[in-house]
């Protein structure tokens, strides 16, 4: 971080960059690093959304609820830009609903089995 702050992001695509910030005029350049390889099966890197929401035991939205998410194979979450690897022997992933109880969460790849579990 010699040059100034630095971020590393995935995209949804699987595609790493880096992000760093030039100290004289504080504007940010971005270089991709690392991508997926070309898979030969069409859906290996296929995903799907699903829009989720925590609710109470009156079926109400629980805002800024905590989930814990594990796969029965390993998988990739992205939650707000952000990945989450899991799968079978790793730690649950734990991810935020927002204000009103919500979160949208990409999972890969579409055959995994997720299983999902607030704690609020």
């Amino acid at each position: 971080m010699a040059g100034g702050p630095e971020l590393f992001l995935v995209d949804p695509n699987l595609t790493a960059y880096h992000m760093t910030q030039n100290l004289t005029d504080l504007t940010w350049s971005t270089r991709a690093i690392a991508a997926p390889r070309r898979a030969r099966r069409r859906d290996q890197h296929r995903r799907h959304l699903d829009d989720l929401t925590v609710v109470d035991a009156n079926q109400l939205p629980v805002a800024d609820a905590l989930i814990a998410v594990t796969s029965d194979q390993p998988a990739v979450l992205v939650v707000n830009g952000v990945s989450y690897p899991v799968g079978p022997g790793m730690p649950a992933a734990q991810i935020q609903a927002d204000g009103i109880g919500q979160a949208c969460v990409l999972i890969g790849p579409p055959r995994c089995r997720c299983r999902l579990c607030s704690s609020r």
